[in-house]
């Protein structure tokens, strides 16, 4: 393989990688008795499906965190309510943001440096700039009685693109609520 296959190649594996650093988190009040949960509505943002600050959401993606959410949700027995008898609020962020990774390709450092004639030091080689977006999704239960955080769900770095397949979203939503509602 030549050098410069090789340095290709570990270009690719080295942008593949940072676009694959994907987490996943949740936290939730120990106070609050998930076992009362049962009905969820919608938390009311004015307007509701306005994106946050920074690079722009497409409306499909944020219908596809929607559709998701409620399918999760209905798949663990919870049952879609009108606010007022909702036990619980739900309600989600989505943001895309871009990334910068900067690798550089040379020959190596030591021995006899042909470039400069003189032993030791860099050899050679050059720096490849990329940039790929990142999107990441919250999602936020709140208890209807108090209007208080009791859990959310993150996905970092969870979408390479920034408008990610039905497919996609559904696997990040599924991923961020797999602790929802948390047990014990």
């Amino acid at each position: 393989m030549s050098r410069l296959a090789r340095c290709l190649a570990i270009a690719a594996v080295s942008v593949l990688s940072a676009c694959s650093s994907a987490s996943f988190r949740s936290d939730w009040d120990t106070q609050a008795d998930f076992t009362d949960y049962s009905q969820f509505s919608w938390f009311e943002r004015i307007p509701r499906k306005m994106p946050p600050p920074g690079p722009s959401v497409s409306p499909i993606v944020v219908d596809r965190v929607e559709r998701s959410v409620v399918n999760e949700l209905e798949a663990k027995g919870f049952r879609s309510v009108p606010v007022k008898s909702a036990d619980f609020l739900v309600t989600y962020y989505v943001g895309v943001d871009r990334r910068v990774s900067i690798h550089h390709m040379g020959y190596g450092w030591g021995g006899c440096c042909w470039r400069w004639g003189w032993g030791g030091g860099w050899r050679g080689g050059h720096s490849r700039v990329f940039t790929y977006p990142v999107g990441s999704v919250v999602v936020d239960v709140i208890d209807s009685g108090n209007r208080q955080l009791v859990w959310r769900g993150v996905g970092e770095a969870v979408f390479s693109r920034p408008d990610p397949s039905d497919e996609r979203v559904a696997k990040v939503v599924s991923r961020i609520m797999v602790v929802f509602p948390p047990q014990g």
